[in-house]
């Protein structure tokens, strides 16, 4: 619940709110007893061959209480939000906005505290329990009922001005700085209540060259207790702080017609994803001993270490409806880099080292235009021509519009990578050694050799590989969409309209990103591509 109170006085109008949000969220589900099973291509160079020689890569179960065939969990959270903010009309020509929010965020916790965290202390991990909590762990009260150290200086100051110079009643110049939280979804927080004894969740993987288990003999007490044992959450976590700034000039150029030059950047910090905590690093032999606390046990951990940076300069130009025409042109040059992309498609070598992953990010577009425009054709009633023409004439050619959208961008990237685990490494994603050129001319590309393959090759025994993350510019995006609308007028307030639409309409190939994989036998090539040509027929009523 919430509610905003807004105060003029003079030159200023002072807004006032608050909300508050309580969270309930119930999980009830059946574990996955019998465990599923991933193949790689690490024995034979073939993960169907590793099927049939029963190697598996990893292999995931989960088993509950005794006497207990399913899963529950009941989540609960607090939050509450204040703000106040002053919008000052300074001068005739300058306008300042000052604001200030306060945000808690109040940390996810079990009603039942069937929760289960993991810390290190002094060089080995303990497991931690809710204060009231059946389970055996450390039971310590500053850890509260979230297992965490709950935050509370969330505090996001705002300030902004639109100026016109000299009064101009043409341009007008806009600017602003923020402080912005977020709060981080409950799916990411509830990784603790799937641990021991609550549930137990078992995962492990094989070793290379030599497997240390097989489909037959998987789950065997020597291999689950070297494996992933459950899942821990940072103790210090962090709302995911974003500061945000822009600068835009707009200017009139004619009635109706605006054109607008902008730029806006942004730092993003304690960034969540989900990572291996404690994975062994590269190196022969058993994974225990190259742990960084050696034989102690690896977690599935949700961190807040993650960043990222984004700067983008705009250009548009908008022509609001007059004489049946209104159109929009925006075109971005942008640069998006972190550390981490997305809360769950984590993809790292080295899942010790969160700066060590620092790379463009994988939604970064270089350069992306977009057109836009709805013309009504001025032939029947209340229009240029035939506007006094009678209803049958107009049925049939009054009513007609006509719609363009224009998108071209640049590709996105990918990385390259590897899944023959000659590192040896207990978790993340290993990528080749870059010993050549390997990007090609754009003029040159072709989807059966989108890059040069010999300028990637296998890392070395035990070695993680030199390519960075996503340096791989995959194809570019073009479609024209168009669409003709005829509208049938019913009575002053209804009419139906007939839609005829076609996504794509010149059918232009649109090729998917380049195979990836240095052990895929088609590395280089491109072997998929998006939808092509969509045509749609629709009836709308409109009252």
């Amino acid at each position: 619940m919430g509610d905003t109170l807004n105060w003029i006085r003079g030159a200023h109008v002072f807004k006032f709110g608050g909300d508050f949000t309580r969270r309930h969220e119930d999980q009830r589900f059946n574990p996955q007893i019998r465990g599923s099973y991933t193949f790689t291509q690490n024995y034979t160079g073939d993960g169907f061959a590793d099927f049939l020689i029963g190697l598996p890569g990893n292999a995931t179960r989960e088993l509950v209480l005794p006497g207990s065939n399913i899963f529950e969990s009941l989540h609960r959270s607090t939050h509450y939000y204040f703000f106040v903010q002053d919008e000052w009309k300074a001068t005739a020509n300058l306008t300042v906005n000052l604001g200030l929010r306060y945000e808690y965020n109040g940390q996810l916790y079990e009603d039942r505290d069937r929760l289960t965290n993991f810390v290190p202390l002094n060089n080995v991990i303990v497991r931690i329990d809710a204060p009231n909590s059946i389970g055996a762990g450390l039971k310590d009260p500053q850890y509260g009922r979230c297992l965490c150290f709950t935050k509370k200086r969330d505090f996001g100051p705002r300030v902004g001005f639109a100026y016109r110079p000299g009064g101009s009643n043409k341009t007008v110049i806009r600017s602003g700085y923020g402080i912005f939280f977020v709060n981080v979804p409950f799916n990411k927080r509830q990784g603790i209540a799937f641990n021991f004894p609550w549930i137990e969740r078992q995962i492990v993987t094989n070793t290379t060259p030599n497997p240390v288990f097989d489909l037959a003999n998987t789950f065997l007490p020597s291999v689950v207790t070297s494996g992933i044992l459950g899942f821990r959450n940072d103790l210090d976590y962090f709302d995911p702080m974003i500061q945000q700034w822009n600068l835009s000039v707009q200017r009139e150029l004619a009635p109706r017609t605006m054109i607008e030059l902008s730029y806006i950047g942004s730092n993003s910090v304690h960034l969540d994803a989900a990572r291996t905590f404690n994975a062994a690093r590269p190196g022969p032999g058993a994974f225990g001993p190259r742990r960084p606390l050696p034989n102690q046990p690896v977690f599935t951990s949700v961190d807040h270490g993650y960043r990222a940076w984004y700067h983008g300069f705009t250009t548009k130009v908008r022509r609001d409806f007059s004489q049946g025409l209104t159109f929009l042109a925006h075109y971005t040059w942008s640069k998006a880099i972190d550390t981490a992309s997305s809360q769950t498609g984590y993809i790292a070598q080295d899942h010790n080292c969160a700066d060590c992953n620092k790379g463009l990010s994988g939604f970064h577009v270089a350069h992306r235009a977009v057109g836009s425009l709805v013309y009504e054709l001025p032939v029947g009633r209340t229009r240029k021509y035939l506007s006094s023409s009678p209803r049958a004439v107009d049925v049939l050619f009054g009513g007609w519009s006509v719609s363009l959208i224009q998108v071209l961008q640049s590709g996105f990237y990918t990385s390259a990578i590897t899944t023959r685990n000659t590192a040896n490494i207990e978790a993340g994603t290993l990528f080749p050694d870059v010993v050549g050129q390997f990007s090609i001319a754009k003029g040159e590309r072709s989807v059966d050799r989108w890059f040069n393959p010999a300028g990637f090759a296998q890392p070395g025994a035990f070695l993680f590989g030199t390519a960075g993350r996503n340096i791989i510019e995959g194809p570019g995006f073009k479609s024209t969409d168009f669409g003709i609308h005829k509208n049938f007028a019913i009575t002053e307030r209804q009419r139906l309209q007939v839609r005829f639409e076609a996504f794509n309409g010149l059918n232009n190939v649109n090729f998917a990103l380049p195979q990836n994989n240095l052990a895929a036998t088609d590395f280089g090539t491109i072997v998929a591509a998006g939808p092509s040509r969509e045509l749609q027929f629709g009836v709308k009523y409109i009252f």
